[in-house]
């Protein structure tokens, strides 16, 4: 089983949008001025096939299903406002 974890919303929204990638937990860290949360999924994929769909999103050569993307990307906005503001 492999882990990925990013800081990234936006990457953490299509990650999750994808089959076969679950939420496993999130961290927080303390930077030098503020609080930096990374989203930690996990899946059965091989490292290469991450590396590829990691790739071609930061390329703009993948697809996700518009509401599936906006309803996880609200998910991932609603565990950042619960994690830093409260």
């Amino acid at each position: 089983m492999a882990t990925i974890r990013t800081k990234d919303a936006d990457e953490a929204a299509f990650i999750w949008s994808q089959d076969g990638f679950d939420l496993d937990r999130t961290e927080v860290e303390q930077g030098y001025r503020k609080s930096v949360i990374f989203f930690v999924f996990n899946t059965d994929k091989t490292t290469e096939e991450i590396n590829e769909l990691i790739s071609d999103y930061k390329n703009g050569k993948t697809l996700v299903e518009p509401k599936r993307y906006a309803w996880r990307r609200a998910e991932v906005k609603g565990i950042i406002r619960e994690k830093l503001f409260s």
